[in-house]
C-alpha cells in the first residue's frame, strides 16, 4: 500500500502540494483565459492534528484591531487581507452588524472593557 507524505503542519502540505502541481500537473486547462494545472487523487497526511488550520498570526491580530476598532473601512484590514476588498463592498459588513446589534457600540465597548 502507498503512504501519502506526511507533513507536520497544513502550511508546509500546502507549499509541497502547490511546488507538486506546478512541476507535475496531469492537465492543464485555460477556462475563461485563466490558466490553471490540476493533479488528481493527490493526497497527504496531517502528523499534528492541530496543525491542520492554517494561522497568520500577524493577520489574526490585524483583523482583531479591525474589529475592536470599531473600523467599518476596508483600507485598514485591505493590506492584510487583499480579498476583501472584492468579497464586501464598502461598509457592507458594518451595516449588516449594526442591523443585527443596533447598541453595537465597539469603540466604547472597548474603553468600557479597558477601564475596567
Amino acid at each position: 500500500m502507498l503512504t501519502p507524505p506526511a507533513f507536520a503542519s497544513f502550511d508546509q502540505a500546502y507549499a509541497a502540494v502547490l511546488q507538486h502541481v506546478n512541476d507535475r500537473h496531469e492537465y492543464a486547462n485555460f477556462p475563461r483565459g485563466n490558466d490553471s494545472r490540476e493533479c488528481i487523487g493527490v493526497n497527504f497526511q496531517l502528523t499534528d492534528p492541530r496543525g491542520r488550520t492554517p494561522f497568520n498570526p500577524v493577520y489574526h491580530f490585524a483583523e482583531a484591531l479591525w474589529y475592536l476598532g470599531g473600523r467599518r473601512d476596508l483600507d485598514m484590514i485591505a493590506h492584510y487581507a487583499p480579498r476583501r476588498h472584492a468579497d464586501l463592498p464598502r461598509g457592507h459588513h458594518d451595516r449588516r452588524l449594526r442591523l443585527r446589534f443596533p447598541d453595537l457600540r465597539p469603540r466604547r465597548r472597548l474603553a468600557s472593557a479597558v477601564t475596567r
